[in-house]
């Protein structure tokens, strides 16, 4: 899904003239939650989320059945209390607006409204207030004025006031359908968003979707929605087309039958159209068996993070419902130290209403004390500042454990978020004297609770000098469990988890380990919201194999909703309430791991990385795998005999036949096997593909299965027609010819060979996956290079949803073509970047702030290399961040030149074959990806890329192919 604004430019050329449009900007039907920011008159300790809300609750008299409750706490009644509210979900669209109109239950409470708009300057004003009367539903408009015509539009929501005079104490008034009105762009003359709904289909069962739309048009609209939904290759597997009637600013619920499906994740397409209107909305069905209530008894605890300080009441209810579906065993609850107490103030009762939700769960809890201390225990004030006065931090920390104390649930307590980081602003003397006193009031207070580290990045730009390795080491006998945080790739986190082993291990401490923020950006393209599950499974395996107490994912939902600006994608349910593949897949592991030991990487397993988990009591195996380098495909070998059961991560049956004692599985990403346990081991393949091999697009590839004959006696192979025989036990090559389709796009390329071996009145048939890996050919010498073009909307990533910078507008705003040859020991890039401006003011190793390309390389043992394309001038720069060799990140002494010729920006670069360790020899395959940078002079504000694993994460399982001609 893109988020994206038109400029005043643009809605200009799709309206409608004279148009009198109503465009509802809140329904409160996604069950969502606006921020809540204090203004004047709140009484003392009263915070936004437990007191302080505007979100949804139910209402069964609304067309949606939601309303919002805009929650209040008034301190002093002869005075006007005041509190704004805000979410970037409802500021996204932008309209010509004369006025601002919504629905609302005063409850007879004498209150004002008013909403601050903002102008394509991001310049504000408020319109003009309305007075609520009464009780009960009413319409109401508050104009934008006179005081419009100062300001550039279209216009956008920022935030809505609520102010009441004569009023205290804590209590609420109902409003809904808060809607735009004056001119709206074709683009926003219907609306879609889906249906509130469970977030599981049942597999095998007809399920059933729906979706609303709604009407800004003062016109009837008729018109067409087309459903269409993709498996997880892309492959459509159900398309269906259905009449809409909308009525002058009316709505209508259009219900689409899903046909029975097997588990998994699939990708769902809901198109509007109506002449030249037209809309989409890209999402999410889920096919699995929910598992309802946990099933894991040991650690590690498989957990979450969830916003529940954040959440309006109904959202943390609904919530809790997918906590129960997935079965998770812990949630990481954060909180700041002042919500808590502020010294002659404190919110304890809601607190303890937060926490009991866990007892009902029959969840854990790790009670996150993220910062904010209060400021009674500083002796001179400071934001994020180290309680420097100890005495009143002890009296402070003995009433936060009294507080949670009796809520069994709490087993950890957490010190800090990311103190390495800004999150943090002390030093790490300071920081471990409040540790020692954060352990002291456990001790004394609540025992039981065992104590984390703050949460660590380990590895960081930002980290303030060795203050991860010595919270570790120097805070040795403060803490019960090592904390670290690790977003993005496995590769990534297993970097940080062995780097947190070796620091624990020169320090003498033995302990468990736990990461209480670890997540992945899914983004907004079906490939990467897939790829985010893949990244979860193998992340929480590898970690269930290390001396991990508990994991936490980062999040379980998005919420790029509520604040602007956050491109929190980290999710596994969209901000629509649409289960991602995430989601199912970490479903599928829970029912899977669940009451396992901790695992073990088996050795000499070939291309494929396997994990083994052995259940709690001894009598099942779990084998967690995918392919070592991602993107291939290969097999599973096992031999033995009884009962063999393998799914894929989102729990779909894959083949596992077992024959005369061996059974051969395919493998193509992250899956499961399990059987009783001894009863199967990792065997020799019988017929597999000798190696990964490499071809480009519109040629002939030459792959090799090697067969062994499992009989003791002499067999027949019969293969593609021909037939051949083989002594016992012998092994023999078999040549296959694959033709790659002249418009395979890079990536994989498989299809499946049939194979049967027979020996007397033994016959074994087996079913061989024959892949090729799609690669850009890397010409040699002067011969003529493939050109990879980025100019679509779909390769663009934009780094901030700010409406006063401009969207991409298309090739000449920002595109590239990519070419790449290799002569002499080198690698030659040749890159012509279009873009309007070139900035390029910093040093090559931040060269990635501003307008440079990234490329990524990686060899098929694991070698990644990372390097920064820069320069101006004439001038260019070769800067390695990221290298298998510490001595080589670093800048490059090698040819560079970038030159610019009106809006063309021109690299030329060459690298190395050695320094990137790819073999100069022909037929070499290797992984790459690059990424180009723009800076307009507003900072790094987006990126166009091919492929993928630089921008979102480093991860070369993401990356294209290559291959040296």
């Amino acid at each position: 899904m893109k988020h994206a604004f038109c400029t005043a430019a643009c809605c200009g050329l799709l309206l409608s003239l004279g148009a009198a449009d109503r465009l509802i900007i809140e329904d409160f039907s996604d069950v969502g939650t606006w921020r809540a920011w204090s203004r004047q008159n709140v009484t003392p300790g009263k915070w936004f989320g437990a007191d302080l809300v505007l979100g949804a609750t139910p209402d069964a008299s609304r067309d949606d059945g939601y309303a919002g409750k805009l929650r209040f706490d008034f301190a002093d009644p002869g005075k006007t209390g005041c509190i704004e509210y805000q979410r970037a979900k409802a500021s996204q669209p932008e309209v010509f607006v004369d006025g601002v109109e919504f629905d609302a239950d005063a409850r007879g409470i004498p209150g004002k409204i008013r909403f601050i708009l903002e102008d394509t300057n991001g310049k504000r004003f408020a319109t003009e207030p309305v007075e609520l009367t009464g009780s009960g539903w009413k319409r109401y408009r508050s104009e934008a004025g006179r005081k419009a015509e100062e300001f550039t539009p279209p216009f956008k929501l920022y935030r809505l006031r609520f102010e009441a005079s004569g009023v205290s104490g804590n209590n609420y008034i109902l409003i809904d359908d808060i809607a735009l009105t004056g001119g709206v762009s074709r683009k926003r003359k219907v609306s879609i968003r889906p249906v509130l709904a469970p977030l599981a289909t049942e597999p095998g069962k007809p399920g059933k979707t729906a979706y609303q739309l709604r009407s800004a048009s003062e016109q009837p609209i008729e018109g067409k929605v087309t459903y269409r939904l993709f498996n997880r290759h892309d492959k459509c597997v159900m398309e269906k087309t259905l009449p809409v009637k909308l009525a002058p600013f009316g709505s209508a619920v259009t219900e689409i039958d899903l046909p029975p499906l097997a588990e998994g994740s699939y990708h769902a397409s809901c198109e509007f159209v109506s002449g030249k209107i037209r809309t989409d909305y890209p999402d999410w069905v889920g096919v699995f068996r929910p598992n309802n209530g946990r099933n894991n008894d040991t650690p590690m605890w498989f957990g979450i993070q969830d916003t529940v300080i954040w959440n309006c009441e109904a959202e943390n209810e609904l919530h809790n419902q997918w906590k129960k579906q997935a079965g998770f065993d812990i949630e990481r609850f954060g909180i700041t130290g002042n919500r808590i107490d502020d010294g002659d103030v404190n919110n304890l009762p809601a607190v303890r209403k937060f926490l009991d939700s866990y007892r009902q769960l029959g969840m854990l809890c790790c009670f996150s004390y993220t910062e904010g201390v209060p400021a009674v225990t500083q002796n001179t004030p400071k934001h994020r500042g180290a309680p420097t006065n100890s005495a009143q931090f002890r009296k402070h920390m003995d009433k936060v454990f009294g507080c949670i104390r009796p809520f069994e649930p709490v087993r950890y307590f957490e010190f800090w978020n990311e103190p390495d980081l800004d999150f943090y602003n002390g030093t790490i003397d300071e920081y471990l004297t409040a540790l020692k006193v954060v352990h002291d009031s456990r001790n004394a207070v609540a025992p039981g609770i065992k104590i984390t580290t703050g949460g660590v990045t380990i590895l960081h730009p930002r980290e303030k000098k060795n203050f991860s390795r010595d919270v570790y080491a120097r805070g040795k006998g403060l803490y019960d469990i090592a904390c670290f945080h690790a977003h993005g790739s496995l590769m990534n986190y297993s970097e940080r988890q062995e780097m947190v082993e070796k620091w624990l291990g020169e320090a003498g401490v033995d302990l468990p380990v736990c990461n209480t923020e670890t997540g992945d950006r899914a983004g907004y393209a079906a490939d990467t919201i897939r790829r985010q599950a893949e990244t979860l499974v193998r992340k929480i395996v590898y970690a269930k194999s290390r001396n991990t107490e508990f994991y936490i994912w980062f999040t379980l939902q998005d919420y790029w909703d509520m604040d602007p600006e956050a491109d929190d994608s980290f999710g596994l349910v969209t901000s629509d309430n649409r289960p991602k593949p995430s989601f199912v897949a970490y479903n599928e592991l829970i029912r899977q791991l669940g009451s396992t030991g901790r695992g073990e990487l088996l050795k000499n397993t070939g291309e494929l990385d396997i994990y083994r988990f052995l259940s709690s009591d001894g009598k099942r195996e779990v084998l967690a795998l995918w392919p070592r380098i991602g993107g291939t495909r290969h097999l599973l070998p096992l031999e033995g005999s009884g009962e063999l059961a393998a799914v894929d991560l989102y729990g779909r049956p894959v083949p596992a036949k077992v024959q005369y004692n061996y059974a051969a599985i395919p493998v193509e990403d992250a899956m499961y096997v399990s059987f009783p346990a001894g009863a199967f081991r990792y065997g020799s393949a019988v017929a597999a593909q000798k190696q990964t091999v490499g071809g480009s697009a519109g040629t002939d590839a030459r792959v090799e299965l090697t067969v062994r004959n499992p009989f003791p006696q002499a067999a027949q192979v019969e293969f593609d027609g021909g037939r051949r025989s083989l002594k016992a036990a012998e092994t023999a090559t078999l040549p296959v010819r694959l033709p790659i389709p002249a418009d395979a796009r890079n990536g994989i390329f498989t299809t499946e060979k049939k194979l049967r071996l027979a020996s007397g009145n033994e016959t074994l048939e087996l079913t061989v996956p024959v892949t090729v890996n799609v690669s850009y050919p890397v010409a040699s010498g002067r011969k003529p290079a493939q050109e990879l073009v980025l100019d679509t909307l779909d390769r663009v990533n934009e780094m901030s949803f700010d409406p006063n910078i401009r969207r991409w507008m298309g090739p000449k705003d920002l595109s590239c073509r990519f070419a790449m040859t290799r002569e002499n020991g080198n690698l030659n890039l040749d890159i012509r970047v279009t873009d309007d401006r070139h900035v390029m003011n910093s040093t090559p190793d931040e060269a990635w702030k501003d307008d440079s390309i990234q490329v990524g390389f990686a060899t098929l043992d694991g070698k990644f290399t990372e390097v920064t394309l820069s320069g101006k001038d004439g001038k260019g720069a070769v800067y390695a961040h990221h290298a298998p060799d510490p001595a080589l990140r670093n800048e490059w002494k090698v040819p560079a030149k970038v030159t610019r010729t009106g809006d063309v920006t021109h690299y030329e670069v060459s690298l190395p074959l050695a320094k990137l360790g790819i073999p100069d020899k022909t037929g070499t395959l290797f992984r790459f990806s690059f990424l180009v940078n723009e800076n307009d002079g507003k900072g790094r504000i987006r990126w166009i890329e091919w492929m993928g694993g630089i921008g979102r994460a480093k991860n070369p399982d993401e990356f294209g192919w290559g291959i040296l001609k």
